[in-house]
């Protein structure tokens, strides 16, 4: 499970909550080991959410570079108890 930091938390009307983090390994191209994928696992901040979508700030039909901050669209799963 690939675990990351927020730097910030956005709350979108009809769409939910989208997490700012940054990718990691600041000397290479990052696609695909570090950045997750739609549907994928990840754990940010110590709690567990599913990526609904990957969204890159002002950026057409590139992948992300490592140090770029990416948007990732996602949903809080819940431990069960």
């Amino acid at each position: 499970m690939k675990t990351f930091k927020s730097d910030d938390t956005f709350k979108i009307a009809g769409r939910g909550t989208t997490k700012i983090v940054r990718v990691p390994n600041p000397d290479r191209l990052i696609r695909p080991e570090g950045v997750p994928e739609v549907g994928e696992i990840v754990e940010i901040d110590g709690d567990r959410y599913e990526v609904r979508g990957v969204d890159i700030f002002m950026k057409l039909l590139s992948p992300p570079f490592a140090g770029d901050n990416v948007g990732l669209l996602v949903k809080r799963l819940t431990e069960e108890t």
